[in-house]
């Protein structure tokens, strides 16, 4: 199924062993009328194309965790880890 989302990346603190540190987390954020919804461990493909159609670059990721809504529940985010 092709969906359209919108990829976003942050950092956000977690705790290692007895101190914090900080990690870069890969989110991306699906339309709720596009998908019901997301399910945890599920494959995401991201493919970008050139101008004549052919695959420029192909990433792997899979959903982690439950699926957080916004606050008018029009979008999902999920935090991604790459495959």
């Amino acid at each position: 199924m092709a969906l359209r989302v919108i990829r976003g990346s942050s950092t956000k603190d977690a705790d290692f062993n007895g101190g914090s540190i900080e990690v870069d987390v890969n989110s991306v954020q699906i339309l709720r009328s596009d998908i019901a919804m997301p399910v945890a461990g599920a494959l995401l493909s991201f493919v970008t194309r050139d101008d004549t159609g052919a695959i420029a670059s192909h990433e792997d990721f899979t959903l982690q965790g439950g699926p957080r809504s916004d606050v008018e529940r029009l979008t999902w985010t999920c935090d991604l880890e790459p495959l």
